[in-house]
């Protein structure tokens, strides 16, 4: 299984090289990060690429220099064309896609009836049973996800639907065969 998640635009203020997975540091990543251990890094760099409008397909430990780019500069999506996706089939077509739409898009794309690529989107419902989906809730939510896929060395694509962190439950009724929703409760 493949892992496929967006960069931080906030960086670390240190000015050497360092692993990606340390250089990030929005919320996600500080969700991602939380209490792993140098083990739960290693399993990660075999399974997660960072998509980077920099770099390509970075592997957490992968070492490289803060930058400011991302795909809303214009023509960013010409250069790279179909080389992230094609690198990343490479490695395996079992998906799981917990990148934000903008980074996506450089594999989703590209897709092909060889692929499985699955989606996951995070809600919290409120009192009166409405779904909320905003962008706080998606950072954390997909940072925690893949530190709970590290810490329980998942390997299996329907594993993930076992993650419960933050009070998420998998939402069979709010899922599709691509995209898969876990909602949690408000103020959980």
């Amino acid at each position: 299984m493949n892992i496929i998640i967006s960069p931080s635009k906030e960086m670390t203020t240190i000015d050497s090289q360092q692993p990606a997975i340390h250089l990030y540091n929005g919320l996600q990543f500080r969700y991602l990060r939380e209490n792993l251990t140098n083990e739960d890094f290693s399993f990660l760099n075999q399974q997660l690429h960072i998509i980077s409008a920099e770099h390509g397909l970075l592997r957490p430990l992968d070492e490289i220099g803060a930058y400011r780019r991302d795909f809303t500069e214009k023509g960013l999506y010409k250069k790279w064309n179909d080389q992230i996706y094609q690198a990343l089939v490479k490695e395996g077509r079992t998906i799981l896609n917990v990148a934000s739409d903008e980074f996506s898009k450089t594999i989703t794309r590209y897709a092909t009836p060889e692929d499985h690529i699955v989606s996951v989107s995070f809600f919290e419902r409120d009192s009166e049973g409405h779904l909320k989906k905003h962008s706080t809730i998606s950072k954390k939510g997909r940072g925690q996800l893949v530190n709970f896929i590290a810490r329980k060395r998942v390997t299996n694509l329907t594993d993930i639907k076992s993650f419960t962190d933050m009070g998420y439950q998998f939402s069979e009724t709010e899922s599709g065969p691509i995209n898969w929703v876990f909602i949690r409760p408000k103020g959980a």
